[in-house]
């Protein structure tokens, strides 16, 4: 069973700029008092005071291509200085995880309007924000972008990981990125799938997603490679994805296609589910979606259900960038030695019977499953383990 690791991290998100905002955030006692959640801000949209959503800091940064080019350096910056990186990357690939880029495009046309009225708005494309970002670095290995909705840069990671156990390359930089889109917002206000009071995951009273945006990089490299940090390290043991086909826009209600895709993750890492110390669910808070994972987590686990905390109410639902920004975020959880609790999770629902920690707990090491349940049946998960495999 061949191993990657995490050996660098960056991340912009709501919290502002790196990983120690997180931990430092996420730490505090009471859920409600680390959450950074506004009114929608960043543009205007008709009823916008109903959406609730996690905005991040665009000062000083430009509009349009160029801002979005710009947050994505800046996270592969942080996260090739924390790997110790340095010189030539033409032995690296770049992989990005994204629902799309009609953000992109929107924040572009945005920025045209202003000088042309006539202006018209343009889809937005990989290369246009892929290759600047290419030529920037000087990466000379394959470089592409994964559009599978909420999914996609946890399948962007799954196959970084698999391309360096294949030994297609000797490391890759794996971005999510999601800005905040009017397309996607009023998309999921048409389908009444925003709540108005915030994302509570699994919660009885849950009623829809709250939306985010991020922009995050990890850097993966072959396990081996890098002993030295073995107590601290977040090691990718393997990953599975599949389709469900049963709706357009929502999931198999009784959960069966997110209990394969689970399944599969636990054969293709080689673990038992009695191995898994805790879980990091997808918990979107809409109905459907947390019942049938709960239904598939149930089947799997039963009573021996481990620990499951989630992370859409802290950084809101970063959509496509979701894979990487909270494995990001989990990461720098455990590094400060704690798992944090569910933020918006207040009422049991006994229709689930599914509880997520509702107080952070102390965890220092074991294996986690991460699962990321998205948009049109595109279903991925990721077995990791946190510190070394002894400890």
């Amino acid at each position: 069973m061949t191993q990657t690791c995490i050996t660098g991290t960056g991340i912009v998100s709501c919290f502002g700029v790196g990983t120690g905002v997180i931990a430092t955030a996420l730490s505090k006692s009471n859920p409600k008092d680390h959450l950074n959640e506004r009114r929608l801000s960043a543009f205007n949209l008709q009823d916008s005071e109903h959406y609730l959503v996690n905005e991040i800091d665009r000062t000083g940064l430009d509009k349009g291509y160029a801002g979005e080019i710009q947050l994505i350096i800046k996270v592969i910056k942080q996260a090739l200085e924390q790997s110790g990186t340095k010189g030539s990357l033409t032995d690296c690939g770049l992989i990005i995880g994204t629902s799309g880029f009609m953000f992109a495009a929107e924040s572009e046309f945005r920025l045209r309007h202003k000088h042309s009225k006539n202006e018209i708005a343009s889809a937005g494309y990989g290369g246009l924000v892929l290759n600047p970002v290419i030529n920037y670095f000087g990466i000379g290995g394959p470089a592409f972008s994964v559009h599978t909705a909420c999914a996609s840069s946890a399948n962007a990671i799954i196959l970084g990981h698999e391309m360096i156990a294949r030994g297609e390359i000797k490391r890759v930089i794996v971005v999510g990125a999601e800005g905040l889109c009017a397309v996607a917002l009023s998309g999921f206000q048409s389908l009444m799938l925003l709540d108005k009071k915030g994302c509570r995951p699994f919660d009885s009273d849950r009623s829809g997603l709250q939306i985010g945006e991020a922009y995050g990089a990890i850097v993966i490299e072959a396990r081996n490679n890098h002993p030295e940090k073995d107590s601290k390290a977040l090691t990718i043991l393997g990953g599975a994805n599949l389709c469900d086909t049963h709706h357009v826009t929502s999931a198999s209600p009784d959960g069966i296609m997110m209990q394969q895709v689970i399944e599969q993750t636990l054969k293709t890492a080689g673990i038992k589910s009695t191995d898994i110390k805790f879980i990091k669910a997808h918990g979107t808070g809409s109905p459907d979606n947390d019942a049938a994972e709960a239904s598939a987590l149930n089947r799997i686990f039963g009573q021996a259900t481990p620990p499951i905390t989630v992370l859409k109410r802290y950084f809101g639902h970063t959509l496509g960038a979701c894979g990487v920004v909270e494995t990001i975020g989990l990461f720098a959880c455990l590094q400060a030695g704690f798992l944090p609790a569910t933020a918006g999770f207040k009422n049991s629902d006994p229709a689930l019977a599914i509880n997520p920690l509702a107080q952070s707990i102390k965890m220092e090491s074991g294996y986690f499953l991460s699962n990321y349940f998205g948009f049109g049946g595109n279903y991925a998960a990721l077995l990791m383990r946190y510190g070394s495999e002894t400890s």
